[in-house]
């Protein structure tokens, strides 16, 4: 099992910088994507720890405070970041998800694992697709995603 623990100084970066993004979004108006209604701050603080969680396993340079990125480029070196504080929790994609590598991090501020990861090359069909889920998606069980390869991730975490 992969899992990283942010050092203080990681928590520090990320929650300021999530924090940063929120209010950068409230000033331009920007609403929530698929009309989630949690806490902007928390849902910026959580996506941007896990994305710094994924360079760390990864051995990746990981900046918090870098502009946001294209959602079709990913979020870390191409990679897309998928985070929920769910133990059993799903990689939740949508329609119109660009293609790509989709990874899932499980937890919360400062700790992490990294479930595993999908490769999305095209149309999901009907097998995850859940219509009475408050923001219809494709819900992707942790036992469907791949390990990632340890010769990937740093182990010295």
């Amino acid at each position: 099992m992969l899992s990283v623990t942010l050092t203080d100084s990681e928590v520090m970066a990320v929650g300021v910088a999530g924090a940063l993004r929120q209010c950068r979004a409230v000033v331009n108006g920007d609403s929530h994507a698929h009309n989630f209604k949690g806490d902007g701050f928390q849902i910026h603080v959580d996506g941007l720890g896990a994305e710094m969680a994924v360079a760390r396993l990864l051995d990746l340079y990981y900046d918090p405070f870098a502009p946001q990125r294209d959602r079709d480029r990913g979020d870390v070196r191409g990679l897309h970041v998928r985070s929920t504080g769910h133990e059993a929790g799903c990689l939740i994609m949508h329609r119109g998800d660009p293609h790509g590598v989709y990874l899932l991090v499980i937890g919360t501020l400062p700790t992490y694992r990294l479930a595993g990861f999908y490769r999305h090359g095209g149309d999901l069909g009907s097998r995850w697709w859940r219509a009475q889920a408050p923001n219809p998606a494709y819900f992707i069980p942790q036992s469907a995603l791949k390990p990632i390869p340890m010769r990937h991730a740093n182990t010295n975490t």
